[in-house]
């Protein structure tokens, strides 16, 4: 092809050219900025949504730390055992679920009983058991530490099969089979008790 003819050629082509690539670069521009918003949205979401986890992990250690070294102060004078039980939970800062009876079972704590307890500065886990033992009356009551909340109630109700915790532990370790020793050396006492009273006569003499 003659070059004036290729030269018109390119001329013809190169503003229809570069229209086509203008638009795809700006396609291009507005979905990298529409994919780089919504992945940014999702991370912004999977971190508060860690972050709500993280408020609500109530771990059995802290559980237990908030029933042994939270000191609570009370001065119950005939209050009902709901709003007592409510108190010492408000004041642990940690979930404190009350089995009362007709509430997901017969057998339970009477949530009208009334109760009178004054203690100051005492730990959380005493006040409750004493708050147990005055709730208790024919049916003895106790607590436990569940996954994720403190559960006070009668022993009947809390050994409910729906309240036992399953845990498996490794016992590999354990099995293992024990060496066989079948080369000991051939010991004869009897000569060699023989072989000493010999020496000792033999210095003697």
């Amino acid at each position: 092809m003659h070059p004036k003819h290729r030269f018109s050629v390119l001329a013809a082509v190169l503003p229809s050219l570069m229209t086509t690539v203008g638009a795809v670069l700006v396609a291009g521009t507005i979905t990298g900025g529409a994919n780089a918003q919504g992945l940014s949205e999702r991370l912004q979401a999977v971190g508060e949504q860690r972050r709500e986890a993280a408020r609500n992990d109530v771990t059995k250690a802290k559980l237990l730390g908030a029933l042994l070294y939270t000191d609570v102060t009370v001065a119950f004078d005939k209050v009902t055992a709901r709003a007592a039980f409510e108190y010492v939970g408000q004041q642990m800062g940690v979930p404190l679920v009350v089995r009362y009876a007709g509430e997901g079972g017969s057998d339970g704590i009477d949530p009208e009983a009334e109760v009178s307890l004054s203690l100051e500065g005492t730990p959380a886990i005493t006040v409750i058991e004493r708050l147990l033992d005055l709730c208790g009356g024919e049916e003895p009551c106790t607590w436990q530490i569940r996954e994720g909340f403190v559960e006070a109630g009668t022993k009947e109700r809390l050994a409910a099969p729906a309240a036992r915790e399953l845990r498996m532990y490794p016992i590999r370790d354990l099995l293992f089979q024990p060496p066989t020793f079948d080369n000991a050396p051939d010991f004869n006492l009897g000569s060699a008790l023989s072989q000493g009273n010999q020496g000792g006569g033999s210095g003697g003499s």
